[in-house]
């Protein structure tokens, strides 16, 4: 697909490993007022770090390790791309779940419809995670959620919304994607799944 810009906007993906299976998850982000810079893009790596050190991976399993963060300018194709490369390892000693097992993060906006909201496959989750064989307990769904919210924080203090970035309506590419804002982080307590992150995949 042709690449689609997206007005000052910014794509923040954190890149782990669990049992040499390869993961990850990407957030949109808006600078509030300009085009980001070089600069930009490591203080919202920088502000990453931060937050997983602080915020999220007490809540993943020791054999996770956050690989690198990539923050990449989506303004224009062949753009500038920060990388911050990380190494570190979650601190949550419980056994790993089976691998393929997310937790799902939707971030919702203002508005309503399947262009307007978006998702975050958690994985790496840890057994401790669990209340029965198909559910989170409700602490640890919260605590996911209030972690986005930490991060959301973080972002906006140094000039970054979180959004929802929309590259396609009513089958059709838009030229340009919309961007909306976060309003909200829900975590069900359910454990899902995501095509392509089943064990032996994406070694």
């Amino acid at each position: 697909m042709a690449f689609i810009p997206w007005p000052n906007g910014v794509q923040l993906c954190f890149d782990f490993t669990t049992a040499s299976q390869q993961w990850q998850f990407c957030l949109a982000l808006r600078k509030s007022a300009g085009a980001p810079t070089d600069v930009d893009l490591g203080l919202v790596a920088a502000e990453a770090v931060d937050w997983w050190t602080d915020h999220f991976k007490s809540g993943v399993c020791s054999g996770t390790v956050l690989r690198q963060i990539r923050v990449t300018d989506m303004t224009a194709e062949g753009a500038p791309q920060h990388i911050a490369t990380v190494n570190e390892n979650g601190t949550d000693a419980t056994a790993p779940i089976i691998l393929g097992t997310a937790a799902v993060v939707s971030l919702r906006t203002e508005k309503r419809g399947r262009s307007f909201r978006g998702r975050a496959y958690l994985g790496g989750l840890p057994a401790d995670s669990g209340s029965t064989a198909v559910d989170m307990t409700t602490v640890y769904a919260a605590g996911q959620a209030a972690a986005f919210g930490l991060l959301q924080t973080a972002l906006d203090a140094i000039g970054f919304d979180m959004v929802v970035a929309s590259t396609r309506h009513n089958g059709s590419t838009r030229a340009t994607a919309e961007l909306n804002e976060t309003i909200a982080f829900i975590v069900d307590t359910h454990y899902d799944s995501q095509r392509r992150r089943l064990a032996g995949r994406g070694t």
